[in-house]
């Protein structure tokens, strides 16, 4: 097969995945709506790790007072700090975790889009080698037999070439939007 011919035919898979603005303007309220409902959680959540957070920092604390009055061996002292640290340690992680998901929720959802909304447009217009970084990051598999082109979207462009091709933008999802745009970022 000729290269000219190979790369019209991904042309054709990065055009499946471009959206219209009107598309990509509901799904942006529908982001910005579930946004709200995300970061409420996601204060819930740290609220709830820092509170237990202090409850092991102050064993850890008691239990210091109770080695240095002598009402605790050391070997119990190791043991259990050992413990509490790690458990603390582990709280500092989901924090991080929790916080880090927060700000990258509406960042991901506002770069996946302006790439959905000019895939096509962007592809035509870089060399070979840009075109395909495009296309590994929004497909995972492709197969070519007797001049038929089959490929497997990353999440979310499989949701956003379901979309464009049946017209179903819940693509048989709850209409509730936070679960529709939790959908379209669960890529990672």
């Amino acid at each position: 097969m000729r290269e000219e011919d190979l790369s019209r035919l991904f042309e054709d898979v990065v055009h499946r995945v471009q959206i219209s603005d009107d598309v990509a303007d509901w799904i942006a309220d529908t982001l910005r709506e579930s946004h709200g409902d995300k970061e409420r959680f996601h204060r819930s959540a740290v609220m709830q790790l820092q509170q237990q957070y202090l409850a092991v920092q102050a064993k850890l604390d008691q239990a210091y007072e109770d080695r240095l009055a002598g009402r605790i061996t050391d070997e119990l002292w190791l043991r259990k700090s050992a413990e509490w640290e790690a458990e603390l340690a582990s709280v500092r992680r989901e924090t991080a975790r929790h916080e880090k998901a927060s700000h990258d929720y509406g960042a991901t959802g506002s770069k996946i889009l302006e790439l959905a909304k000019n895939a096509h447009n962007l592809f035509i217009r870089i060399d070979p080698v840009e075109q395909a970084r495009l296309l590994k990051m929004l497909v995972s598999n492709c197969t070519f037999d007797r001049g038929s082109l089959s490929v497997a979207y990353i999440k979310p462009f499989d949701l956003l070439v379901e979309g464009n091709e049946s017209g179903n933008w819940l693509g048989g999802r709850d209409s509730n939007p936070d679960k529709q745009s939790q959908s379209l970022l669960s890529y990672r």
